[in-house]
């Protein structure tokens, strides 16, 4: 779009809903949370400034009117109710779609129609026969007469706030009795930046509300600006004091004198100043990257990895010949570029509060379809991740919540007959383990009955009638593609239905699923997942001339077998007896088709793997060594192949098959 600020003002309101749902949802908690309900005023506030600011006028009206909801939420003159937050969520969904449309470069209220929810809005406003909250005031009768300086941060402009509306403010809760405009930050033509404010205010300011009151109506900019407010009332019979206080050339002296009463004997009051200065605060700057610029850098900084292993590789091999200073000067490459990628790939993980936080809203609307109590509990949302994985991982988790609701959790009144409480509880947390970040959804529900998925694997013709299962196959049969247990099928039901889509989902991330479940008592679905999408830790292996790459995220062990641990069972083929259980051997070799490779497993080496809680132990020739290595996709580069995820390149410049862990199981005899 033509619109400079298009791009800008669509990215902040998407952070604006995002804080509004989660703070909406906080509210029907906690109703009395002032924090949150300013965090959710200021979310709307500024989302309606960025639209004026740049020009979605039907977004900035619509906007206005329910940041006039949330001001009578604030204030008090509106109870929270279920009623309200079922309204503000509507709003909530009103203004996304908006958003979504100025996005598609349409109109923002194409397709939608307002005037039934504006109207219901209205009601609240004219209607509500709660009685208001009582501001915080120094007294019912009692003028307090303050002087305040206001010096904004420059770039208020691009939060979409106009800082004069905060005198509006200060005017309908007392009265401005003099006001000077100081401009002595203004600049030369040749470096003024019309995007940024140059000018301060100080004023006298005569009102009945306390200083906390007063603090409140900056809310939005105090942390970020410099806003001193004092009470002159305070220093009365402090005269050298009130001097210093001047605007316009008065000082406070004659004009305290004039326009309030001074109680006589009365003690001053301590004076009261809120000042807040951006260098005064323990803040971090931040500025907006677009994502293609880091993307260019992570490519380069990869780039000077296999670089760098290709230069350490040859100083190994020349290393007699080869001064002592270079083999120094080699070692300190290695660090530097290891400490670089570190720092860039940091720039690409972001936390998953935002990402739990929206599960809020799916759980409570899923809970009142399906006529369910539940409670969410949320733990370790400041876990970090790649976020390219995040984005990847909202639909699967999506379907893993809602299954756990629809399947999982039972209705009220069954819970209590099973002596349960009333409310099923659902718990999403996120957690480091060994390297992986785990992402746990589980439930109190009523478990997964193993006999009906069974059953239903045998109808399908899935499984053999005869063929024994272990407890972890039989949980894994929901991943296969349309089996559900559901009784009644809907769109959210069925512990198989679309779950071969999350199994497939989490396989692209390289990461893997273990179900844990016990009847009448719940489940937990647990996600490993690896750091980052773009580098990872490989084990390098050979078989025949061939060389490929394991995940390490998989690798439960390595060793080497002896004689009796090796057996053949009938519909079970080659097993290995490991940690006390026999699990099944694949040779790869054969399912790769190369030749020359090593057949008596006694001269082999095993690799112990687990993936979505399928354990196999992977027939190779030898394990050489454990990589760094940097991703490259196969689809981009070259096409999908059979048994392979991805590639990436060695040190000596050889491009070396990243196995698909996955896959293979799938494939195992």
């Amino acid at each position: 779009m033509e619109n400079p600020l298009f791009e800008i003002f669509v990215e902040e309101a998407e952070d604006n809903l995002e804080i509004l749902e989660s703070r909406i949802i906080s509210i029907e908690q906690n109703p009395h949370d002032k924090e949150r309900i300013n965090e959710a005023f200021r979310a709307i506030h500024s989302l309606k400034g960025g639209a004026g600011l740049a020009g979605f006028n039907k977004v900035k009206d619509f906007a206005h009117k329910a940041e006039d909801l949330f001001e009578n939420i604030r204030n008090g003159s509106l109870n929270v109710t279920g009623e309200i937050i079922s309204l503000l969520l509507e709003i909530l969904d009103v203004l996304k779609i908006m958003i979504d449309n100025i996005k598609g470069e349409k109109e923002a209220n194409d397709g939608i129609e307002t005037d039934e929810l504006l109207a219901r809005m209205s009601e609240f406003y004219e209607g509500s026969a709660a009685a208001p909250v009582e501001k915080q005031t120094a007294s019912d009768t009692e003028q307090v007469l303050y002087y305040l300086r206001l010096e904004y941060y420059p770039e208020i402009f691009r939060s979409g706030i106009d800082p004069l509306m905060f005198l509006n403010d200060l005017r309908s809760a007392g009265e401005i009795i003099d006001t000077e405009l100081i401009t002595h930050e203004l600049t030369d033509a040749a470096d003024f930046n019309p995007e940024n404010l140059y000018l301060s205010w100080q004023l006298f300011y005569l009102s009945p509300l306390d200083q906390k009151a007063i603090e409140d109506i900056f809310c939005f900019v105090i942390d970020e600006s410099s806003i001193e407010i004092i009470s002159l009332t305070a220093l009365a019979s402090d005269h050298e004091k009130l001097k210093s206080y001047r605007v316009n050339n008065k000082d406070a002296t004659t004009l305290l004198s004039k326009v309030v009463a001074v109680k006589d004997g009365a003690e001053p009051e301590q004076e009261k100043a809120g000042y807040r200065r951006v260098s005064d605060m323990n803040t971090s700057s931040y500025i907006r990257v677009p994502t293609e610029k880091l993307e260019n850098i992570f490519n380069t900084v990869s780039e000077l990895i296999v670089s760098q292993a290709r230069i350490s590789m040859l100083s190994e091999e020349y290393e007699e010949s080869l001064p002592d200073n270079f083999i120094a000067v080699t070692d300190m490459l290695r660090n530097i570029t290891q400490i670089l990628q570190e720092q860039v790939t940091s720039l690409r993980m972001i936390s998953l509060s935002g990402t739990f936080d929206r599960f809020k809203r799916v759980v409570r609307d899923m809970a009142s379809d399906l006529g369910k109590q539940v409670e969410l509990e949320i733990s370790g949302q400041e876990t970090e991740l790649d976020k390219n994985m995040i984005e990847k991982l909202n639909d699967p988790l999506k379907h893993l919540v809602r299954n756990c609701i629809d399947h999982g959790i039972e209705k009220e009144e069954e819970r209590i007959k099973k002596g349960k409480s009333p409310a099923g509880l659902l718990r999403l947390a996120a957690y480091l383990e060994g390297g992986k970040v785990v992402i746990e959804i589980a439930d109190d529900g009523q478990g997964i009955n193993r006999e009906k998925i069974l059953k239903k694997a045998i109808e399908r013709e899935i499984v053999l009638p005869n063929q024994q299962l272990t407890d972890g196959e039989i949980l894994n049969l929901i991943f296969h593609p349309g089996l559900s247990t559901a009784e009644n099928i809907t769109d959210m039901s069925g512990r198989g239905g679309g779950m071969d889509v999350v199994k497939n989902a989490i396989t692209e991330l390289n990461g893997s699923i273990d179900i844990i479940s016990e009847e009448g008592k719940g489940s937990s679905f647990r996600l490993f997942l690896p750091l980052t999408l773009a580098i990872m830790d490989g084990m390098l292996i050979s078989i025949g001339a061939e060389k490929y790459i394991i995940p390490t995220l998989s690798i439960i062990e390595i060793f080497r077998p002896e004689k009796q641990q090796i057996k053949t069972v009938s519909n079970r083929g080659e097993l290995v007896f490991f940690r006390g259980d026999y699990i099944p051997v694949i040779r790869l070799y054969e399912i790769l088709q190369i030749e020359d490779a090593a057949l008596n497993p006694l001269e082999a080496e095993l690799i112990v793997i687990n993936s979505n809680g399928m354990k196999a132990a992977l027939f190779v020739d030898l394990v050489l060594e454990q990589y760094q290595i940097v991703i490259k996709s196969l689809l981009k580069n070259f096409r999908r192949v059979d048994n392979i995820s991805s590639a990436t390149i060695l040190g000596n410049g050889d491009v070396a098959l990243i196995l698909d862990i996955q896959s293979i199981l799938q494939r195992r005899k």
